[in-house]
């Protein structure tokens, strides 16, 4: 939409992402579309890359933390690929990273991008986050077997 309003349907959506997690009223639109829709807070997952907090962390910081109080899912997106600190992994509440598409894709015939897949993964792991791989969905057997193994 063209205002950057919330789209429900299978899957919750904004069409400015950044401008929303900004917006002084972000937690009240969450907490009244979940009332609305009598979706439970732990079935929603909110998405959020570096880009959309990384100019102002504390705003971020607890606006993310006010989310996971309320019980939502946090998911760290395209986690690899920027320029976030890895204290942000300290410091933000995620539940989930996302791993970059591109580590996982170029894994079964890189080695330094198996390396850095299996490092992250391991890292995730260790710090109690679980962890989400996802490349391409046309991939052979063997790609899916070798991604899965980590």
């Amino acid at each position: 939409m063209a205002d950057g309003r919330w789209v429900w349907s299978r899957r919750w959506e904004s069409t400015s992402p950044r401008r929303q997690f900004r917006d002084p009223d972000f937690l009240g639109i969450i907490e009244s579309a979940l009332s609305e829709t009598g979706l439970a807070p732990d079935r929603l997952i909110v998405e959020i890359t570096e880009s959309i907090f990384i100019s102002d962390i504390e705003m971020a910081s607890q606006k993310l933390r006010d989310l996971r109080q309320m019980g939502t899912f946090l998911a760290l997106d395209d986690f690899g690929t920027g320029y976030a600190s890895l204290s942000y992994l300290r410091t933000l509440p995620f539940h989930l990273l996302k791993i970059d598409k591109s580590f996982v894709e170029n894994a079964p015939t890189r080695a330094r991008d198996l390396s850095l897949l299996q490092t992250i993964n391991r890292l995730g792991h260790d710090l109690g986050l679980q962890n989400s791989r996802r490349g391409r969905g046309d991939r052979s057997a063997g790609h899916a077997r070798s991604v899965t193994a980590l």
